[in-house]
Parts: C-alpha cells; structure tokens; sequence
C-alpha cells in the first residue's frame, strides 16, 4: 500500500512539473503560458527536482518494469531537461552582460536568508486629500562621504503597491554603497483617477530628495532613478521630463536632474498595455489603466498620450537601462523594444535586455537568476553613468575574484 501511495504521489509531481515547464517553454500558449510566472524564477530548483523524480522513478522502473513507469521516467526527465534549458537560456543571457550569477542563491531561491530587509527611516513628505504619503531611506551600512542616491518607483499598475515591497532588493543595494529612497505615491482607484498627479506627487518626492538627502548622508548633485512596472513608467517619464526641465512638483521646491535610469518591465506605452490581447491578464491590465486614467485610449486619447514614455524622449534624456521578460503576459514586451529603438535613434544612450522565457515579475524570488540579474545591471548601470559608491570598487574585486564554474561564479549567496 504504502508504494502505490508513494508511486502515486511521484505520478501527481511529475506531472504538475512536466505542465509548468512545458507551458514555461511555450508561454504563447492561452493560460498553459502563465506557468512562466512561477518556473522562470526558480527553474533551477525544479531542475532539480525534477531529476530527483527521475531517479525515484528509475528505482521503481528497476523494481518492477512496467509501460506506465517507463513513461514516468520520460516524463520526469523531459521535466528536468525543460527546466535545465530556461535556467541555461537565462544564465547566459546574463552572464553575457558581465553578470556573475550564484548558482546556489539560484537554487535556494525565495528562502530567508538573514533578517528581514528594512527600511532605516520613513519621512512623510507630502500628503493627498488628508492622506500623509511617505518615503523610506535604506542607508548604507558603511559610509565615509556623500553616497550616490537611488530614488526607487515601486509598480503595481498604479493602483496597489508600497514603497517598501522591494525591501530586499533595496536593502541589497545599500549594501552596496548607495543611499537609496524608495517613494509611495496615492494610489488611483475607480473612481479616483490620478494620471495628472501621480508623476508631479512623484516630483515632490523627489524635490525632497535633492532639498533635504545631505541630511541622510547623501549626495544630491547624483542621483539616479529606478522602477518597476508602472513605476518603470514613472520612473522613465519623471527622469526624462526633469531632463528638459518639463517636470513639475506637486508641493513646488527644485527636481533633480537625474544621472541615470534603470527600469524593469517597464509599461512605457499605457495604451497598449490596456489593449492587452491576453486571455488571462487582458482584464487586469485594462482595469489598472482605467483606473489611472479614468477609462480606455479611445476616450482619453490626450491623457493617454501624457502619460505615455514614446511622449518625453528627446536627445536631453539620460543613460537608461531596460530589462524586460520576452513572455511578460501583463505588460506584452513588444512596446519596450519599440521605445528603446526610438530612444536610441533620438541619440539617448539606451541598453535593453531581453530575458528569454522571462514573464513579468521574473526577479520576485530572492536570489533567483532575475533578481541577481537586475540587481547587479542596475548596480553596474549607475556605476558607469556617474553614480558608483566607493564600495563598488571591493565590490568589483570581489566579482573578478569569483571562481568560475562554467559560465558561472561560486561565491557566498547575496542576502
């Protein structure tokens, strides 16, 4: 009894294995693709166990040979291989941007390492309708002289999220040497429809930055500006319209001009992002825009063009960096190739990285290969345009002293 139950169990694993990789590897699939959210951050531990199934599944075979074990060792193995190529695929789209990836943070991925990431201080800085907006300051840990800053623009279409759900990441990049301060902004809902206000709100924020960030230790003639999501949206338009000096504050007093952009899977076209086709996540994403906007393109064709990044490029822009998933089925890829070809073309110094297989969200497990990947592009990024902390200088030695594995490094995993 006790093997039928074990032999059943393996059956009901490799089977949901086999459908997530497979609907991973085909992510153009209606719904079946949408297993892409989950297997792209951890494909190397499914990797993994899916060849452990393997191998519980040749014990049985060798047991007793039957049709139906020789197709669990089949079926386990394509499981395995399928998620061995996504890991192999996003590995080396990284490793080719001089990113050294930890396999072992890779396969450990989403577990807790250390203490909980935390902000340092939350200062309420403007407030909207009676409602106090704040944001948080992650500092580094070791500090001798003015740090860059990062002004962080959390996503969540604009209508959920908060400053610190990307704690971890921003944590990480203090670390490193940055003053990092992550805004909120008000939230739009059905029937409070924020497209004017948001990107000004934002401005306060950042006008803050540059008016008060010396206090914190921070250096306000460099700072630089990331997002993801709708943040990326925000984080790309507010950069831009303070490079032409077209960025208004909400609660007045001067913007930075930022040094640097680096986006993730940015929305750099709302439009298009409402008229998503997906099948599934059509209906989100339309809701998210209407509730920022107040209804669809064809209504509000002007609000729409406002808050749509094809809007502000111009050759003043500064350096930005684009990371996006080529199977993102919330924010379609498509738009963000388009706006990093017109970019460059208008003489913005302009780098995109597709992640093969990669949907949206493909950083969210910590340690997994997106959030390495984005982690240190974002830190070599604003290292290379003006922005590198002293720190980053052992940090650089410490990744040319990483041993290789094949195309990749073993060092102590990134908490």
């Amino acid at each position: 009894m006790a093997r039928k139950v074990s032999l059943a169990v393996l059956w009901l694993v490799t089977l949901t294995l086999v459908i997530f990789v497979v609907g991973a590897l085909a992510y153009d699939i209606p719904y079946v693709g949408l297993t892409s959210l989950f297997v792209v951050p951890f494909a190397p531990t499914i990797a993994l166990a899916s060849f452990v199934a393997t191998g519980l599944a040749v014990v049985a075979l060798r047991s007793h040979r039957t049709t139906s074990r020789m197709v669990l060792v089949t079926l386990s193995t394509i499981a395995g291989l399928g998620a061995s190529y996504i890991t192999y695929a996003v590995a080396t789209t990284f490793v080719r941007e001089n990113v050294r990836i930890n396999p072992l943070a890779a396969v450990l991925a989403g577990l807790p390492v250390g203490p909980a990431a935390k902000a340092d201080t939350s200062i309420v800085f403007d407030a909207h309708a009676g409602s106090p907006v704040a944001l948080s300051i992650y500092r580094p840990s070791r500090q001798t002289s003015p740090a860059p800053v990062i002004f962080y623009v959390h996503g969540g279409g604009w209508v959920i999220g908060d400053r610190d759900d990307a704690a971890p990441t921003l944590r990480w990049l203090a670390d490193q040497g940055w003053l990092v301060v992550s805004t909120d902004y008000t939230l739009s809902t059905p029937s409070r429809n924020l497209w004017d206000a948001t990107q000004g709100q934002v401005g306060c924020a950042a006008a803050w930055v540059k008016a008060n960030i010396a206090r914190y230790g921070g250096d306000p003639a460099r700072i630089g500006i990331v997002g993801e999501s709708a943040g990326g949206n925000l984080a790309i338009n507010v950069g831009y319209m303070a490079s032409r000096g077209q960025l208004k504050s909400s609660c007045g007093g001067e913007i930075p001009v930022f040094k640097a952009v680096s986006v993730l899977f940015p929305v750099v076209d709302p439009a298009s992002f409402n008229r998503n086709p997906d099948l599934a996540l059509g209906k989100p994403s339309r809701d998210m825009t209407a509730s920022y906007t107040g209804g669809d393109p064809d209504q509000f064709p002007k609000r729409y063009a406002s808050i749509s990044s094809f809007t502000h490029i111009s050759r003043q822009a500064p350096p930005t960096l684009i990371l996006v998933g080529e199977a993102d089925h919330l924010v379609p890829p498509a738009p963000s190739y388009k706006f990093a070809r017109e970019a460059a073309e208008a003489g913005i110094n302009m780098r995109l990285v597709r992640v093969p297989f990669g949907d949206h969200g493909f950083n969210i497990a910590r340690g997994s290969l997106g959030d390495q990947g984005f982690r240190q592009l974002t830190a070599a990024w604003l290292s290379k345009h003006g922005l590198a902390p002293k720190m980053s200088a052992k940090l650089s030695a410490r990744f040319r002293k990483c041993p290789m594995v094949g195309p990749v490094c073993v060092f102590p995993p990134q908490t």
